[in-house]
């Protein structure tokens, strides 16, 4: 799997976006469904069937950041670049090229695609003048004994 981070400064601290998720009225639909999805994503994972896991990613975020825009304080983390690369991830995909978006809790985008496809995808990203860094899947979980942070 392709993933291209397109780095887009937040200027905001995501941590109480976390906590005013709950005060969305769409927060209990949205814990149903990941209840629902989980089954879907673990046999999209098995399968190794990337444009499933990356189409469900970005169902997810819709459904993530639709809760954090609609808590108590109105949480909109994204900025116009976010919003750049979304509309252009759509128009690729519109084009036969299979790439997804995801976002955290943030502005920074997450372009996933085919492994073949990253170069393009991340051609196409640089060229609306978004710097981008090329990332991977991770490997097997370890314990370590070093802080982290």
């Amino acid at each position: 799997m392709g993933i291209i981070a397109a780095l887009i400064p937040a200027h905001k601290f995501t941590d109480n976006a976390h906590k005013d998720v709950v005060t969305s009225p769409f927060f209990r639909a949205r814990l149903e469904y990941v209840v629902e999805v989980l089954d879907k994503m673990e046999k999209a994972i098995y399968a190794q069937d990337i444009d499933r896991i990356c189409s469900l990613a970005e169902t997810d975020t819709l459904l993530l950041h639709g809760i954090t825009m609609t808590g108590i304080d109105e949480h909109f983390l994204w900025r116009p670049e976010t919003v750049k690369v979304i509309l252009e991830v759509k128009k690729m995909r519109s084009e036969g090229l299979m790439a997804y978006f995801s976002i955290d809790t943030g502005a920074t985008v997450y372009v996933n695609s085919a492994l073949e496809a990253r170069k393009e995808v991340r051609s196409r990203i640089e060229a609306l003048g978004i710097r981008t860094i090329e990332c991977s899947v991770g490997g097997e979980a370890e314990i370590v004994n070093e802080h982290l942070f």
